[in-house]
């Protein structure tokens, strides 16, 4: 074999190593989409295994690289809402129904968090407040809303038709 043909099979070697290292490369896009695939396996191991921690950090990492993903948003609002996070349980409720506003889990369990956050309220305001004939008229008439919410038909409240 003479130089030029030894030059030339060089030189197809190096463009052909180029073109299968340019084809195994993978754009940030793919990346992303890579990662984001693996973030969701994660949460989802997590959160089969009971690992609320790891799974927490899976989501938030997962809504970091891709905002739009309503369950993930859903996730971290149980998991803040369990710890107590009302705030943050709201904020992550509220976002998973921006993405989708059919995410009917999401917005029941956002009302459950103002629920919860109008009972501390009321229990807070309820100790300054002496007992009366108009907070025992409040009393009814939040066993009167809280029937309208609980699917329970052995619970009869005689309520009046509320505001």
């Amino acid at each position: 074999m003479d130089r030029t043909s030894t030059g030339r099979h060089a030189g197809g070697v190096l463009l052909l190593a180029t073109l299968l290292m340019a084809g195994c490369t993978t754009s940030p896009e793919q990346d992303d989409r890579r990662r984001v695939l693996e973030l969701n396996q994660q949460a989802l191991e997590a959160e089969a295994a009971g690992d609320d921690a790891a799974a927490r950090q899976a989501y938030e990492e997962l809504v970091e690289l891709d905002a739009e993903r309503p369950r993930a948003w859903f996730q971290l609002g149980n998991l803040a809402a369990a710890d107590g996070e009302l705030e943050k349980a709201r904020e992550a409720f509220t976002q998973a129904l921006a993405h989708d506003p059919d995410y009917h889990r999401a917005r029941f369990n956002l009302g459950l968090v103002h629920m919860r956050r109008g009972a501390e309220l009321l229990n807070e305001a309820r100790d300054e407040i002496p007992e009366s004939a108009s907070t025992r008229a409040t009393d009814v008439y939040l066993s009167c809303l809280l029937a309208q919410v609980v699917r329970n038909p052995d619970i009869e409240i005689p309520c009046p038709d509320l505001p």
